[in-house]
C-alpha cells in the first residue's frame, strides 16, 4: 500500500552482492531519517556492464549509469501513477463514507478523538493512531503499572475504506450497527496490544456474531 508523500528524492542503496536498490524518500536528509520506500527489485549493475575484469572504461560506466538512471526514473513514474490512483480512490471513498464515519465518531466519541480514512492500511479494516505528542498505549500501561498518573489519551481511529468489512458496515443501522462499531473498536484495541474495556461483553458480541 503506497503512502502519499513527495517523491522528489531518489537515493541508491548499494548492496554487498554487487546490486543496488532504488529508494524514494520524502526529503533530502537521507533514507535513514526520513520516510522511505523501495521501488522495484534490486538492480544488478553487471547487467549494464559489458567489460569483464576489474577495469571498466569510463565511457561504459557512463552509459551504464545513464541506463540505470532511466530505469529508476521509469520506476518512479510508475510509483507516482500508483500514488495518484490511490489518492483518487481515497477521495472517492471519503465522500462516500463521510456519513458513516460521522456516525462511528459519534458512537465512539468517549474513546476516540477523530475517525478518518487511512492511507496506511492494506489488509486490516482499522487501526488506532496516536495524535501528535500523545503517549503511546504501551507507555500508558507502563505508567499505570508503576502507579503513576497516566491520562487517558483519545486516539484517532483510521478506517480502511477499501476493506470489505467497512463496505459492509456502512449499510448497517440500529443495534446491528452499534454492535459492529463496538466490535470494530475492540478489534483496533487488540491489534495494538491494548485490552478491551469489557471482555465479557466483547465475548458475547463475538459469540452472537459467530452464531448468525
Amino acid at each position: 500500500k503506497m503512502h502519499e508523500f513527495k517523491t522528489s528524492y531518489i537515493h541508491i542503496a548499494a548492496r554487498s552482492n554487487g546490486k543496488i536498490q532504488p529508494i524514494i524518500t520524502d526529503g533530502n536528509y537521507g533514507f535513514f531519517k526520513r520516510t522511505h520506500i523501495l521501488i522495484g527489485n534490486e538492480i544488478n549493475v553487471k547487467d549494464y556492464i559489458k567489460t569483464e575484469g576489474p577495469i571498466i572504461p569510463r565511457e561504459e560506466l557512463m552509459a551504464a549509469n545513464e541506463a540505470i538512471r532511466e530505469r529508476v526514473l521509469a520506476l518512479k513514474a510508475e510509483l507516482d501513477a500508483r500514488i495518484e490512483a490511490e489518492k483518487s480512490a481515497n477521495e472517492s471513498a471519503a465522500a462516500e463514507l463521510k456519513p458513516f464515519m460521522e456516525t462511528v465518531g459519534k458512537k465512539l466519541e468517549a474513546d476516540v478523538s477523530e475517525v478518518r480514512l487511512s492511507t496506511r492500511l492494506a489488509d486490516s479494516p482499522c487501526c488506532l493512531v496516536a495524535s501528535a505528542n500523545a503517549l503511546s498505549p504501551a507507555m500508558e500501561r507502563m505508567m499505570r503499572a508503576m502507579n503513576k498518573d497516566a491520562p487517558k489519551e483519545k486516539r484517532i481511529l483510521e478506517l480502511n475504506g477499501q476493506h470489505p468489512l467497512i463496505r459492509k458496515m456502512k449499510d448497517l443501522s440500529g443495534a446491528e450497527l452499534d454492535d459492529a462499531v463496538e466490535l470494530l473498536y475492540a478489534q483496533a484495541l487488540l491489534a495494538e496490544g491494548s485490552p478491551v474495556p469489557d471482555p465479557a461483553r466483547f465475548n458475547r458480541l463475538l459469540t452472537d456474531l459467530m452464531l448468525r
